[in-house]
């Protein structure tokens, strides 16, 4: 029986229509006998359905004529690597505010020692302001939009008259993105567009004459120069991004997310509020995530016990990342207010039979 009500950070939970369709496509593709992984990647099928995603997706986003859509093979991961290695010329700044950007940070240092670490890293519980003596001597400014295991969440886009590189991963299609500000927003599919084993890149066209990555394969202006066709791309991945981001569109498009995940996170941060005593968490209310809530209980037998009966009750996936514990609620785009009410009430529920008067 299929688990529908899953709240895992990723890879998340995907609709039923699309797992539908994505099913059938997998046997046969309109009917021609193929199977979409078997399509050929560089026929007018499949050239014309990644046009046509690439084509949605800007009219989502609101994307720039003067910025280019890349989809290439691994994660956001895959990108920690790739964009300093495109900037090679350039000194990127890191605001480093949970796992995912301190990684990015880690992996940077690995292909410069020139980046440089922008904020204090003692603690994960709020957005640093950052001194303008040093983001001064940054030609870019990195940052992690959404960071899902610490719950931390850009409500604004920082501005320090730097051009920003954001991972949009686990928050792209869930609010509008100012591109003044951004001129490469990198994500992974996996959370809100799609499946594992893709990351979609979305660059200014200005920097591409500064990336200058080796390997060829490497190269944003390669990707660019070749419609994200320079090798075989991930397939299957491309066409299950073309089902979401049309699923996205039909439903309402970015103005409809934006506001559900604000709806979303405030049917569960007042239970997190009314009992702080079980519903632990440190972090500055002005950046908890609307996407990924996290907290912690007072002990780990008490956590799993809350797991153990989130189950009962049809609620799965919940448990926090390995490295911090405790619990995660990931709310992307295909979880239902429906399915968050029902959260909602559980944890109401759970309080009401634990919490010591």
């Amino acid at each position: 029986m299929r688990k529908n009500n899953y709240f895992g950070a990723g890879p998340s939970h995907l609709p039923n229509a699309i797992l539908e369709q994505l099913s059938g496509a997998i046997l046969d593709f309109n009917c021609l006998g193929l199977s979409i992984a078997e399509l050929p990647h560089r026929g007018k099928i499949f050239e014309e359905m990644l046009i046509e995603t690439q084509t949605i997706l800007r009219e989502l986003l609101l994307i720039p004529d003067d910025f280019s859509i890349l989809f290439a093979g691994g994660g956001a991961s895959f990108a920690f690597a790739n964009i300093p290695s495109n900037l090679i010329g350039s000194r990127i700044g890191y605001i480093v505010t949970g796992r995912w950007s301190n990684l990015a940070y880690d992996e940077a240092q690995r292909i410069s020692d020139k980046h440089l670490l922008l904020n204090d890293i003692s603690s994960f519980n709020s957005i640093p302001q950052l001194d303008t003596n040093i983001t001064d001597k940054v030609d870019f400014i990195y940052y992690t939009s959404n960071e899902t295991v610490h719950g931390i969440q850009f409500k604004n886009f920082p501005n320090y008259n730097k051009p920003l590189i954001s991972d949009m991963s686990s928050d792209i299609c869930t609010r509008k993105i100012d591109w003044q500000l951004n001129k490469i927003v990198h994500a992974s599919a996996c959370k809100n567009l799609g499946i594992p084993g893709m990351h979609i890149i979305i660059i200014s066209n200005d920097l591409l004459p500064k990336c200058k990555a080796q390997p060829h394969i490497f190269n944003f202006k390669t990707l660019v120069e070749n419609g994200s066709l320079y090798n075989t791309p991930p397939t299957l991945q491309i066409y299950c991004t073309n089902l979401m981001v049309k699923w996205v569109k039909e439903n309402g498009g970015i103005d409809f997310y934006s506001a559900k995940a604000l709806q979303q996170a405030e049917l569960i941060y007042p239970i997190i509020d009314k009992y702080p005593q079980l519903y632990i968490s440190n972090l500055d209310k002005n950046c908890r995530s609307n996407i990924n809530i996290v907290f912690k209980l007072p002990s780990s037998q008490l956590e799993e016990l809350f797991l153990k009966e989130a189950e009962v009750n049809h609620l799965y996936g919940l448990k926090g990342h390995k490295v911090v514990g405790g619990i995660r609620i990931s709310l992307y785009n295909s979880i239902t207010l429906a399915q968050v009410h029902m959260v909602a009430s559980f944890m109401e529920q759970f309080a009401q039979n634990y919490v010591k008067v």
